[in-house]
């Protein structure tokens, strides 16, 4: 039996566009930082999914997400890369992902780093 995916069974990802914060004591040395927020989602009916497929579908989008991290972590030093103007100045060490559960009926991923421009 093959089951056709849907558009609403598909994941999405939804960009968190940042407001910036000044930092610095005088104009010889100031920068703006920002957090960049990233969804991965996917629309989840938690009446009809199961245990095992709800897992499932996490796993699925960790390893988008994974992936996802890494092109964006290779763009740093990849003048090349699209997103480079904007990732150059990534923190690394502010990178941070966590669970999301029943965020306007989807389930998945956030990710979010702090970005020095």
């Amino acid at each position: 039996m093959v089951i056709k995916e849907t558009e609403q069974d598909k994941p999405f990802g939804v960009l968190v566009i940042p407001a910036g914060k000044g930092e610095g004591e005088n104009q010889d040395n100031y920068t703006e930082s920002s957090t960049i927020l990233i969804y991965l989602l996917q629309k989840t009916d938690d009446k009809n999914t199961d245990h095992d497929s709800y897992l499932n579908i996490l796993a699925a989008l960790q390893d988008k997400l994974r992936l996802l991290k890494k092109d964006f972590i290779s763009a740093i030093d990849d003048c090349k890369h699209t997103q480079h103007l904007l990732l150059k100045g990534m923190d690394l060490k502010s990178t941070h992902i966590d669970p999301e559960f029943n965020y306007m009926g989807c389930n998945g991923w956030s990710f979010s780093f702090g970005v020095k421009i």
